[in-house]
């Protein structure tokens, strides 16, 4: 297949940054799992995630969690928020993709680093968009399902929680049963 002969060529080195996070998006996009291929992206991104903008580790975390690989999931969403806190500065857009993410990927092994971007001065303050807000929501049902924290005593709870519940009301995506699924085997 294509994936085993991009694999023989062994041409890894030559790709950036956004070729490895546009890999795991169009992975996700057609739901073809290769698991040597998956640790291999994963890997890459904890060694260079540095050189990644703000929307290639959105790409490349939903990719990976779409297709719920969680190997090396722990450690890449904790890379990936202690990166976001080191920067101070991600697009709302890719900062909400990466807080869902990581609530797949890394559940409350995320949880610490999550809490530091929260923390963030001027992270509640942020224009979110309803999406947005209710895929924040998705890290703060983790917290409350693995951690028992009680999440709904947190500032911006009310309003992510809100805006979960209107968009999943609409409909139930694939995306949402896999954050579900990942709570109950825990």
């Amino acid at each position: 297949t294509l994936l085993e002969e991009i694999h023989r060529r062994d041409e890894w080195d030559q790709m950036d940054p956004a070729a490895w996070s546009v890999l795991s998006y169009s992975l996700a996009l057609n739901q073809v799992r290769y698991e040597k291929l998956m640790d291999r992206i994963a890997v890459h991104f904890c060694e260079h995630v540095r050189e990644y903008s703000d929307q290639s580790i959105s790409m490349l975390l939903w990719g990976l969690a779409f297709l719920n690989c969680r190997n090396h999931g722990e450690v890449v969403a904790s890379t990936c928020l202690e990166e976001i806190a080191r920067r101070g500065e991600f697009s709302n857009t890719s900062l909400a993709i990466c807080f869902y993410a990581a609530a797949i990927l890394g559940g409350k092994a995320a949880a610490l680093p999550a809490m530091n971007v929260m923390m963030m001065e001027g992270f509640w303050r942020r224009d979110f968009t309803v999406a947005s807000y209710a895929q924040i929501y998705s890290m703060l049902a983790c917290w409350q399902a693995e951690l028992g924290l009680p999440v709904e005593e947190l500032v911006g709870h009310t309003v992510c929680r809100s805006c979960y519940e209107d968009t999943t009301s609409r409909y139930m995506g694939e995306q949402h049963r896999r954050l579900s699924d990942r709570l109950r085997i825990q």
